[in-house]
């Protein structure tokens, strides 16, 4: 190679299993083969190690599950070029133009219902995270027989992305067939960049009023997007920095016209990610010459930034807590340059409430400094608190018991329910429904649409335990898809549930009570039409579509009644690219405007930044003490 700093070097088992070094030429061709013969190789790149594999070969695709602890997640697939990708999957003009940007993103695509990759590669999936080679290694790696890699990131299942070579070598030489490295250092980790890149069109190529935008969604902002800062419509007086969250954490610096999100970190609660992320703050501020003075987090004192980061390592500093989703929304306002007013549609999995509960499936009335909670989905029990996220047949389970009347009728849909279980988590959901009344005083309530969707996937049958964050409402969106490809948009109708008709409107901002926006008759409808026999997919669409018409509906009342024009959508349910599209499209038909997230994911990720921002407006306008802030029940309050 021209470059001998990227010359690679290929350590390896040879027959007697003894490691043996290889350099150049010869490396590439051991790789090549080790490749091609079911094999495993750690590849260093430019942000850290891939583990690499045929993405053709079933035996090395389940062996490298195992070696990262991941069963089910999806698993990332490098192409040779776009030639090789677009005869597995469908892509638009857009999805290329994002594939061959200098960004180099993982962009996931819809596969070729004739496509021969492996359904392991994405269990239960129609769709793929597709990506091209981006590093001078990565060419080199494809052959005749070498089409199609796959290249995820090497680490274990919630450990942070490995790049040094030593503990690659230590780390990854005891479970892969070779480490592939160069002589480059890496001296920021970064993981590869993520969009949601979908084009469906309804049947026949015919235009509708459903027919979807082919427009991105950033799953993950890393490599490629980082260190680029986002522009502040109000100018900071202070440095703030915003501590982000503790799940998919990301912290963002702001000073002046600037604010500076670091990359993806991935979750807080493992040590190794708690260090990766404060040798990445050092790095932030030792070359963007920042130093914090005023620090915001997340008002959930639970919270590991909020504990260590904010309360430990930056002892000294002026501390800001902010809630979790008036930090989305507010994130969502400054990446659109909006100061005014907006009605703000929260929806995710889990927030610290104001009055003790999990939020997460919000409507809110926000400005960069304040906020009111407007309405919410209904409360139900948390069953088992953390445990329901990883188990959601316990959300199946709570959203029936709260539309249902109890009775051990056979026929009863609480029974059916179970009996469609399978045997062992039958037999768990069994035990818990009888210590239920025992135990319901220890859980949390929650309003999270994340559970929503984890608990109507659980009704559906389409995941009772979840392996990897979102996976219930992947498969849940993945079912809808089917359908919609199937059938079309405009035959979706919405289920009729109960509306919501406020009468006292001219309470709010003065105390009045955040509305309950009930599931009784949702939940109801989608038993009912599981026991008629109706398709997975189709109840899946009009669970989808159900969601988008309230939401629609309940922010245009709140923007007619508060004299506003502006929706604003963040939180990581609007991921959902069937969710955002009805979403956007019911909102524009009634003459709203529409703000979303287009430079950060609406994930957690974006948390950060809304911090900086909220600080940043708190400061301005009177200081920490003494602004309005929202009160429990939602309404304003003088501190």
């Amino acid at each position: 190679m021209a470059d001998e700093q990227w010359s690679p070097v290929l350590s390896c088992r040879t027959g007697n299993s003894k490691a043996e070094s290889l350099g150049g030429e010869a490396a590439i061709v051991a790789a090549r083969m080790i490749l091609s013969t079911h094999g495993i190789i750690a590849v260093k790149g430019l942000g850290g190690f891939h583990l690499v594999c045929n993405a053709q070969s079933s035996l090395a695709i389940a062996r490298l599950r195992q070696i990262k602890a991941r069963p089910d997640k999806p698993l990332a697939v490098m192409f040779r070029d776009i030639e090789t990708l677009q005869r597995e999957c469908q892509i638009s003009d857009l999805a290329i133009s994002l594939l061959a940007s200098p960004i180099k993103p993982v962009v996931i695509l819809e596969r070729h219902t004739a496509s021969t990759l492996p359904r392991l590669l994405a269990p239960g999936l129609d769709t793929i995270g597709v990506i091209l080679p981006y590093a001078p290694l990565h060419p080199l790696l494809f052959s005749q027989d070498l089409d199609a890699l796959v290249a995820t990131s090497a680490n274990r299942s919630g450990e942070p992305t490995i790049y040094e070579d030593a503990k690659a070598h230590d780390r990854l030489g005891p479970y892969v067939d070779g480490v592939l490295t160069h002589g480059q250092e890496i001296v920021q980790p970064l993981d590869d960049s993520v969009l949601y890149c979908m084009a469906h069109i309804n049947p026949g190529n015919k235009k509708s009023e459903g027919q979807l935008e082919s427009e991105p969604i950033l799953i993950r902002r890393s490599r490629g997007y980082v260190p680029s800062p986002l522009s502040l419509a109000q100018p900071l007086g202070q440095v703030i920095m915003g501590c982000g969250s503790d799940v998919k954490a990301s912290f963002c610096l702001g000073q002046g016209k600037l604010a500076f999100p670091s990359p993806y970190l991935g979750n807080l609660e493992n040590p190794e990610t708690l260090d990766r992320y404060r040798s990445t703050l050092a790095r932030y501020q030792e070359f963007l010459h920042l130093e914090p003075t005023v620090v915001a987090h997340d008002l959930n004192p639970a919270h590991i930034s909020s504990q260590i980061i904010a309360a430990t390592d930056l002892a000294g500093q002026t501390k800001i807590p902010i809630q979790h989703h008036h930090a989305h929304i507010a994130a969502c306002m400054g990446e659109n340059g909006i100061s005014g007013p907006v009605i703000g549609i929260a929806y995710d999995g889990s927030g610290y409430g104001l009055d003790g509960k999990v939020w997460g499936g919000e409507i809110l009335y926000c400005t960069p400094r304040d906020f009111q909670r407007l309405a919410h989905w209904e409360n139900v029990p948390l069953p088992g608190n953390s445990r329901a996220i990883r188990e959601p047949w316990r959300m199946a389970l709570s959203y029936l018991k709260a539309s249902f009347v109890e009775s051990s009728q056979e026929h009863h849909p609480v029974q059916l329910s179970l009996a469609n279980l399978p045997g062992a988590t039958r037999k768990k959901a069994t035990q818990l429904l009888d210590l239920w009344d025992r135990l319901e005083a220890s859980w949390l309530t929650t309003s999270s649409m994340g559970r929503l969707f984890d608990g109507v996937a659980a009704l559906l049958g389409l995941c009772f335990e979840s392996s990897y964050t979102g996976q219930a409402a992947i498969l849940l969106e993945n079912a809808a898809w089917q359908f919609v490809r199937a059938r079309g948009f405009d035959v979706i109708s919405p289920y009729q549930v109960d509306r919501i008709a406020p009468s006292d409107t001219n309470s709010y901002g003065n105390g009045h009570p955040p509305i309950s926006i009930p599931l009784t008759s949702l939940i109801q409808s989608i038993v009912h039409e599981q026991v008629r026999g109706m398709s997975i997919g189709e109840i899946a669409a009009r669970f989808h579509r159900t969601i988008a018409q309230t939401t629609a509906e309940m922010a245009r009342f709140f923007c007619q009644e508060l004299r506003i024009s502006t929706v604003a959508l963040s939180g990581g349910v609007w991921q959902n690219q069937l969710l955002c599209h009805w979403t956007r499209m019911l909102l524009r038909q009634v003459g709203l405007d529409v703000i979303w997230h287009r430079q950060l994911s609406p994930g957690d990720e974006c948390i950060g930044f809304g911090q900086v921002i909220i600080a940043g407006a708190k400061l301005q306008e009177g200081g920490v003490w003494g602004v309005p802030c929202c009160s429990s029940q939602g309404g304003y309050h003088q501190r």
